[in-house]
């Protein structure tokens, strides 16, 4: 059986998938530098890397995202163009999917189920998450894994409402492997 997040999470799937087919426009080149090409040259051989790549300020993390459809296409010889320029866009659409779940969350912890359904309503609703969310930025990984340390994190979250349960988080392992994954795709390893 299906659980209620998980549910939650297929429905904000589909919104997230809607939403970057409608969503067609160019709004900034590390939408492509950042991850997407970077996988491409990674999988297929070919393809442009920016001086940060050439010098090493960036880490591969995030584009290693991005590989596995790559690869598949490739493996399966299904590399149309088309195919390589959405894929890594389902990547980011799960990427959304699961900050909205995790603000969904976070709402329902604080101040209850109600409250939960509005700050969904208003983090899908929200016309800079339309635009921006679903697009291949590492950014979106980052605001993913602040989200969900913040759920997950023992005590982050004094006010709980006082008819939800614990996390079930039995020690701060889990959120601080998020949080050290959000510094780690944030801070870009420089070479010294």
């Amino acid at each position: 059986p299906i659980s209620q997040m998980q549910h939650l999470f297929v429905r904000c799937l589909c919104f997230r998938l809607l939403n970057a087919l409608l969503v067609q426009t160019y709004f900034d080149p590390d939408e492509f530098w950042q991850g997407p090409e970077v996988a491409h040259r990674l999988v297929f051989g070919y393809g442009h890397l920016t001086w940060e790549w050439a010098v090493g300020l960036r880490t591969i993390g995030f584009p290693l995202l991005f590989t596995p459809p790559y690869q598949l296409l490739k493996v399966l010889h299904i590399d149309a163009a088309w195919l390589v320029a959405w894929s890594p866009r389902v990547v980011s659409v799960a990427i959304a999917a699961g900050t909205d779940v995790g603000v969904h969350t976070i709402a329902h912890k604080l101040f209850g189920s109600r409250a939960a359904g509005w700050s969904l309503t208003c983090q899908l609703l929200c016309w800079f998450n339309i635009y921006c969310l679903p697009r291949t930025f590492s950014n979106c990984l980052e605001a993913l894994l602040v989200v969900w340390s913040l759920v997950l994190w023992p005590g982050l979250l004094i006010k709980q409402a006082a008819h939800t349960e614990p996390s079930g988080c039995s020690g701060a392992w889990t959120p601080s492997l998020l949080l050290a994954a959000e510094f780690g795709s944030c801070f870009e390893a420089a070479r010294l």
